[in-house]
């Protein structure tokens, strides 16, 4: 209703063009968007002047509508620079950005200055390679992906700035008995006397307080568990009875320096099959698990994977074994993953 009663009160020509079925009716909306200040009233109205309606409407016949939202871009900001000024001054105002807690995860909703998203959008397309062949994720789907991978990358390379003694993270609490737990798994794998990974049916109010948790208290589900021991910094700080610290270790068996440089070098960039995301986005993966197989810390048991084909390794329980100079991928079932 809007844009009709701006077509019928300032720019006549645009509207019996969209009558007749000359313009359509995104490019006549465009139109009718330009007509937001009076200093760009004026301009259409104006018959002497080289960019009026006239002139607009000639564009709107000869150009897609993107290209035409393109040249009414640069237009309005000619016609009336303040406006633009104002505007952004508004848009400055309302950005906002608000990361709500749900259930099974979190909502995001905002609004960003031109400026800022521009520069979002930017890093967003940066850290995005292009999908992997068989990838079924939505281009939305991958933007979240990305947004997360922007997030880990910051927290992870980001420099120390000048108020912080250690670079941020995101803390895993993990108690001694889960950690005593999963250690005597290993074994019985390699003793070949494993009975299953199944957790019992039945917990006390005791359970509740056990297990591995965010610092915010959520739960940590076990494949992500899996690959934060994979590839994560491990630090080894032990509590005694009351509370006190009786003992801190250090990070440990973390793929760095000349290692992890010879996995890049080797791999090149993520080695799930038709994926190319580069290092800086990438881990290196224990091929036999470090916590729970017993895999050791080198080249040899090491693949490089981007964040969201790491993650999917440990989600879907996906064999690597390297075969004749290249990595091969198996499902649950053993059959090979093809492009």
């Amino acid at each position: 209703m809007r844009v009709a009663r701006t077509l019928h009160d300032h720019l006549p020509r645009t509207l019996d063009a969209a009558r007749s079925g000359e313009v359509g009716s995104e490019a006549a909306s465009a139109l009718g968007r330009a007509a937001t200040s009076d200093a760009r009233r004026a301009v259409l109205a104006d018959p002497d002047h080289g960019c009026n309606e006239a002139f607009l409407l000639d564009q709107a016949r000869g150009l897609a509508v993107d290209d035409l939202r393109a040249v009414l871009r640069v237009w309005s900001h000619r016609a009336d620079p303040d406006s633009d000024e104002r505007g952004f001054r508004e848009a400055a105002e309302r950005e906002h950005l608000t990361l709500s807690r749900l259930p099974d995860g979190y909502h995001v909703d905002g609004m960003l200055t031109v400026e800022h998203g521009q520069q979002l959008s930017t890093a967003l397309a940066a850290v995005t390679p292009v999908p992997a062949a068989g990838d079924p994720r939505s281009t939305a789907q991958r933007r979240a992906q990305a947004l997360a991978d922007l997030a880990r990358t910051v927290l992870e390379h980001h420099p120390v700035g000048a108020g912080r003694v250690a670079r941020p993270r995101v803390a895993v609490h993990v108690d001694h008995e889960t950690l005593a737990r999963l250690v005597e798994k290993a074994l019985a794998r390699e003793a070949g006397t494993a009975t299953g990974d199944r957790p019992p049916s039945g917990f006390t109010p005791e359970d509740l307080r056990r297990g591995a948790f965010f610092e915010d208290g959520t739960v940590v589900p076990r494949a992500v568990l899996d690959r934060l021991a994979c590839d994560g910094e491990l630090h080894r700080i032990l509590f005694g009875p009351g509370g006190e610290v009786l003992d801190v270790g250090r990070t440990q068996r973390v793929f760095s320096g000349p290692v992890r440089a010879a996995v890049v070098a080797r791999d090149g960039h993520c080695a799930f099959d038709g994926c190319t995301a580069p290092p800086r986005i990438s881990e290196v993966h224990h091929v036999r698990h470090w916590a729970r197989d017993g895999g050791r810390t080198e080249p040899d048991n090491g693949v490089l994977l981007c964040y969201h084909h790491h993650e999917l390794v440990h989600r879907l329980a996906l064999g690597v074994a390297r075969v004749d100079g290249a990595w091969q991928f198996t499902d649950r079932h053993g059959a090979v993953m093809r492009r």
